[in-house]
């Protein structure tokens, strides 16, 4: 999982002004098209190449899936919505 979010929080933070929702749509692969091109041009040459060679490959779904359902599973929590938006 960390091989996974530590690219991903990288380039968030590049980016600036993100929070969970934004992490769980770079978790979605039929929506994070912009997340990834972000990815694929970074400044950092190994995340640049994860981007571009592993990123998009099935053995990280599961990952992803469990990611984005923790996610989602904060977000369905009323206070901890509010407090975070």
């Amino acid at each position: 999982m960390e091989t996974l979010l530590k690219p991903c929080l990288a380039i968030m933070f590049q980016k600036g002004e993100c929070g969970l929702a934004d992490l769980q749509v770079f978790m979605d692969d039929n929506q994070n098209q912009e997340w990834v091109e972000r990815g694929r041009k970074s400044d950092n040459p190994v995340y640049r190449q994860f981007f571009q060679t592993a990123f998009l490959n099935g053995k990280y779904n599961a990952t992803k899936l469990a990611i984005y359902t923790r996610i989602q599973n904060l977000q369905n929590n009323y206070s901890f919505y509010l407090m975070m938006n």
